[in-house]
């Protein structure tokens, strides 16, 4: 290698150590900075990713005390209905057996006014037969018969009226007993409706709570994955992956610069396994990347 070429392998080893230095303290200050900024990434989705878990876990607890909410709603609705159901069995029973009452009252009335207006009749045609046979004479037979139907009519009368009272007297207590049970069906029927809009309302809490929950979640997943992401993107083998290719270049023209001195130079590095004896001339053409076959 001509002497006269030192010079410039002195020029280009001074560029490439400043450069090197230049990139050095390049690749120190964006190490810095992508450190400070892996941290106050994972600060901050760390954060993000607490808050996230906490919302999870509140919403899911919100919609479990929904839920519980709504399934008493639905018990004392389901109870409601019941009570319901039973009251209204009852009224009809009870109108029923009001109905039935009053009908045989009404058929015993008839009958007793029936036998009334017979046994009437009856004393009638022996009042005549009383007049045209017997006169009015004491110890008259006709008359005593005419004394015993006339009793037994006046008993029947008095059934008779009787059971128009006791007709009235059913029908008024059915009415009584229809009326406060309308009442309480009505109050029930009120309060029932009043659950259900309690139970639909929980029941959409519920819902919006679960969705929420689901949302949340989907953040933490999101947010886990993330900080994987990080830790594999800002590992410290990550940064201390540099290019060592101008730290060659400096070696090399270092080495070069070496033979032109006459100093001795360590190149088994640079002989990509060659065990040929080389001369400083060809071992600093190596070094320089220059082909000495």
């Amino acid at each position: 290698m001509p002497q006269e070429q030192r010079p410039r392998v002195v020029e280009l080893l001074a560029k490439m150590q400043n450069d090197d230095s230049l990139e050095r303290r390049s690749l120190s200050t964006k190490s810095s900075k992508k450190i400070t900024w892996c941290s106050e990434e994972r600060q901050r989705e760390r954060g993000s990713l607490e808050s996230a878990r906490a919302s999870a876990m509140l919403f899911s607890a919100d919609a479990r005390a929904h839920e519980h909410i709504k399934a008493q709603l639905q018990d004392e609705l389901d109870h409601i209905q019941k009570t319901s159901e039973n009251c209204d069995g009852a009224l009809r029973t009870v109108l029923q057996d009001a109905t039935n009452v009053s009908q045989a009252l009404d058929g015993t009335r008839q009958d007793d006014a029936v036998a009334a207006k017979v046994l009437n009749k009856a004393l009638n045609g022996l009042t005549s037969l009383r007049d045209q046979w017997w006169g009015h004479e004491t110890n008259n037979p006709v008359g005593t018969a005419m004394t015993s139907l006339t009793g037994v009519k006046q008993s029947f009368e008095a059934q008779a009226e009787a059971c128009e009272g006791l007709q009235k007297e059913s029908s008024d207590s059915a009415k009584m007993v229809a009326g406060r049970a309308r009442d309480l069906l009505a109050a029930l029927d009120a309060e029932g409706r009043k659950l259900e809009l309690m139970r639909d309302f929980y029941a959409k809490r519920k819902r919006r709570s679960t969705s929420m929950k689901d949302l949340y979640d989907s953040q933490v997943i999101s947010a886990e994955a993330y900080l994987r992401n990080l830790d594999q993107s800002c590992g410290t083998g990550v940064l201390e992956q540099q290019s060592h290719e101008t730290q060659a270049d400096v070696r090399a023209l270092n080495d070069a610069d070496m033979v032109f001195k006459g100093q001795p130079i360590k190149a088994p590095h640079l002989l990509r396994g060659s065990s040929k004896s080389l001369s400083p001339v060809e071992e600093a053409a190596l070094a320089m990347g220059v082909s000495i076959d």
